[in-house]
């Protein structure tokens, strides 16, 4: 019973509570900048003008291996055959827990390089501003021009409705 009550209070929250503040689907996403796994610092605004997912995990979390792995061998084709980049990005200093890098956590499940599938150490500001309830997974689908299309927890369980809104944002 105990169980039940917990899950209930789980689920709950996770649908009841406000999405981040500081991103609002319908807006301009805001630039930030995040490392990739060669030490090159990135930005977010190098990839606008295709459509992108923006993909905030934690590498230590169960559900965030589960869907790098799913993605790799179910989505990956499709979202590569659609034009829109995945941004995979480690959510700043992985949530304060002790977890493998976004690379090594990614190479692990089948991440191999993939041309458009782009791997990130996220800032402590680009944390801040996407995932400032410290979710363990959490996404967002940005248009071609730059705004937030829609966002919610966790792309492992919407990989097909995230590609949907891509594709649709052109």
């Amino acid at each position: 019973m105990a169980i039940v009550v917990v899950i209930v209070v789980l689920v709950s929250y996770a649908l009841l509570r406000a999405p981040p503040t500081s991103v609002k689907t319908g807006a301009a996403a805001p630039n930030f900048s995040f490392t990739d796994p060669q030490g090159t610092s990135q930005s977010l605004s190098s990839f606008i003008g295709k459509p992108i997912v923006l993909w905030w995990v934690a590498t230590w979390c169960s559900s965030c291996v589960a869907g790098t792995q799913i993605f790799s061998q179910q989505y990956y084709s499709q979202y590569h055959a659609a034009g829109v980049t995945v941004l995979e990005i480690e959510s700043y200093n992985d949530l304060g827990e002790p977890g493998p890098s976004i690379g090594t956590m990614a190479s692990q499940n089948g991440y191999t390089g993939q041309a458009g599938w782009i791997l990130g150490e996220g800032s402590s500001h680009g944390t801040q501003l996407y995932n400032p309830n410290s979710d363990l997974e959490y996404y967002y689908v940005i248009s071609p021009q730059g705004n937030i299309v829609t966002q919610g927890t966790p792309l492992s369980g919407a990989f097909g409705s995230a590609l949907s809104a891509a594709e649709g944002s052109e």
